[in-house]
Order: C-alpha cells, then sequence, then structure tokens
C-alpha cells in the first residue's frame, strides 16, 4: 500500500490512540483526530485510511455490564463502517479472541475460533472483527496484548506503580509492549503489510508477573489475592517476519524503570 494521504484516527485521545496519533503526525499525514466530542463532524467523509482505536478495554465491564460493552466494542465498529469510506480499514483488537491464549499453536493469526466458547469481551471483539471484515475495501487487524506507556491507568503494572491490591498471579505470562512500539509497528504493517490479514501485534516472549513484581522492591512480600493465572503465548512469527518486534521483558522494564525515575526523580 502506498502512503496514504489522508487518516481518520478514531479513539485519538485514548491510550493506545494517543500513542497513534502522535505517530501518524510524525509521519507527515495528514491526520483527522476523531474523539467522543467530535466524531459526528467526519461523517460522511472519505479518507484514504481509517484506523479504530476505539473500544472498551475494561474487562470487567464486559462481564458486569455486557449490553454496555457490545455498543462500546463491536456496535460502535459497525457504526463507523458505515458513517465512513476509505481504501484500507485498520482496526486495533486483542489476543483474547483466541479460545486458548496458554498455546503458541492456538494464538496463529489462522486459528479457528469458536465464538461460542468466548467470554462477552472476547465475543464483542470478535463481532467487530467480523464487521470489519465486511466492510468494503481493504482491511487490517491488528490484535495486540498488555500495554504500557504515558497515561496508563489500569492494568498489572499500574497496580504496582500505585501500590493498589494485586489481583494477577504472580505465575501469570504476560506479552508486554509500550504504547510508542505498537504505534509505530501498526503503521509500519499498514505501509508494508499485506490487505485483508490478522496480525498480532505484542513483544516476543511472555514474562512472568513474578518478575515484573521484582521491579518494585517495596511490592515483594505485598500479599497476591488472585488463585487464578492468566496465560499467554502469543506467535508473533507472521508479524516479525515483516517488521522488529522487541522482547516483552525488555519493553516491561524499560517502561517501568522510566516510570520510577518520574515518580522518584534522582536529587
Amino acid at each position: 500500500m502506498t502512503e496514504p494521504r489522508s487518516c481518520l484516527l478514531i479513539g485519538a485521545a485514548g491510550f493506545v490512540g494517543s500513542a497513534l496519533a502522535a505517530a501518524v503526525r510524525d509521519s507527515g499525514w495528514d491526520l483527522h483526530a476523531a474523539t467522543r466530542d467530535n466524531y459526528d463532524t467526519f461523517i460522511g467523509r472519505s479518507f484514504d485510511l481509517v484506523i479504530n482505536a476505539n473500544g472498551n478495554a475494561r474487562r470487567f465491564l464486559a462481564d458486569q455490564e455486557p449490553i454496555a460493552d457490545f455498543r462500546a466494542s463491536a456496535e460502535t465498529v459497525y457504526r463507523s463502517c458505515l458513517d465512513f469510506s476509505c481504501r484500507r480499514y485498520a482496526y486495533i483488537s486483542t489476543v483474547d479472541v483466541y479460545n486458548d491464549t496458554s498455546r503458541r499453536a492456538e494464538t496463529r493469526e489462522d486459528a479457528e475460533i469458536d465464538p461460542l466458547r468466548l467470554s462477552p469481551y472476547a465475543f464483542h471483539k470478535w463481532l467487530a472483527e467480523r464487521f470489519v471484515m465486511r466492510n468494503d475495501g481493504e482491511w487490517q487487524i491488528f490484535r495486540l496484548a498488555q500495554m504500557v506507556g504515558p497515561g496508563l491507568r489500569k492494568g498489572p503494572v499500574y497496580d504496582l506503580l500505585h501500590g493498589d491490591k494485586i489481583w494477577i498471579h504472580d505465575e501469570s505470562e504476560l506479552h508486554f509492549l509500550q504504547t510508542h512500539t505498537v504505534a509505530n509497528a501498526v503503521l509500519e504493517l499498514i505501509k508494508s503489510g499485506a490487505a485483508n490479514e490478522v496480525y498480532n501485534v505484542c513483544g516476543v516472549g511472555a514474562v512472568s508477573y513474578g518478575e515484573v513484581r521484582q521491579l518494585f522492591p517495596d511490592q515483594v512480600g505485598v500479599e497476591n489475592g488472585a488463585t487464578a493465572r492468566q496465560m499467554y503465548s502469543i506467535d508473533t512469527e507472521r508479524t516479525a517476519r515483516l517488521i522488529q518486534l522487541p522482547a516483552s521483558q525488555m519493553e516491561v522494564v524499560a517502561f517501568v524503570r522510566g516510570a520510577l525515575a518520574e515518580k522518584d526523580p534522582p536529587g
């Protein structure tokens, strides 16, 4: 795909969206940043590229209020497919759409997914992917894992940074990428990756939460209330054939060291 002249970024003020907005601006593209406040002003317009980084990222909301999650994560994507025309539609999804995230063989992008076995959160993301695939024109779907970066407001690393109660088992295995790394990877794949394909965009190799806790000396001995492990082993081979992905451990260590330095700058 040649470099697009105009890009509509939906969710431009969000955690991932803000990093994407900075990367798109730095690339010199003509960025149109859509937020909740100005979305309607773009309806009916045509763009070379639409990137949708919008949607609910709180899994507990999907369990407690599945209709609200459906509206935030699936209905809004379908509406956007009808509201705009574009040469290519890029959707930011999640690796949670895989039925078994713990087995690398089951997290290949072409792995068969049974939607009836998915959680509400994953099912709505899976539905959103189908809406994008039905859209006219080219599409790309990017499935992300755990992310860290400026504006982090939730998740296992956030809890450690803020001394909150820990609710993830130390033996959990997670993939990490910093949001600016995600943004640059997505833009590289939009430019060089094949159309009508799905790509896993996450750190290479998983890191145990216990290892992450070791980066926070004050939190090592804190009681952990989690009983179940969250296990991720995501296949990144397809993406790695096109772009270079850093190791999860390198990404989370770099973020944590920077965040701790900001909290307690050297005197």
